[in-house]
């Protein structure tokens, strides 16, 4: 057992007991508070407890932002692939938005994002990535061709309408 854990000393003040089915919960958000994780191994047979930034190597791996753990404070890592926004920008928004121990790390070939947080944490994170990745932020082109008028001629009464803000009087 690692020493800062052994020599920790914390108080529950609960108002009514915790059920036997929350102790566990109630000892990873202990633990979570405190800097440090709960990960299982051994299929799930054996669960240790190690420091937040040192367990990235066993952190269930997951696809998507769909499957979240009901748990609180339970680690996972989710990759998602963004569909409008640019994931670097995203990944320095997302860190304000996740917990405070949230690595947020940006894959921009395939604009994806590499998400390690919290239960709780992916959850706003994921809420967040619902409302601001969303279709409306790209630019659009499309070519003309002119059959009765000057390309040039077109372009500055272009640029005159957009600079005047679309005042038709003061052309008239």
């Amino acid at each position: 057992i690692d020493p800062n854990v052994a020599n920790a000393r914390v108080t529950l003040v609960t108002h009514t007991k915790i059920p036997p089915e929350m102790a566990y919960d109630v000892l990873e958000s202990v633990l979570h508070s405190r800097g440090f994780m709960m990960v299982k191994t051994l299929d799930g047979l054996l669960t240790k407890v190690v420091p937040f930034n040192e367990a990235t190597e066993k952190i269930p791996l997951v696809k998507g932002a769909a499957v979240v753990t009901p748990a609180y404070d339970e680690v996972q890592t989710h990759i998602v692939n963004i569909q409008y926004a640019d994931a670097a920008e995203l990944a320095t928004i997302l860190k304000v938005v996740g917990s405070k121990q949230a690595i947020i790390d940006a894959y921009q070939r395939t604009n994806t994002l590499i998400i390690t947080d919290t239960a709780d944490g992916l959850r706003r994170i994921f809420t967040f990535l619902e409302e601001i990745d969303v279709p409306g932020y790209d630019t659009q082109m499309e070519v003309f061709t002119l059959q009765y008028a000057r390309a040039e001629v077109i372009a500055q009464q272009i640029e005159q309408v957009l600079m005047d803000g679309g005042d038709t009087q003061a052309a008239a």
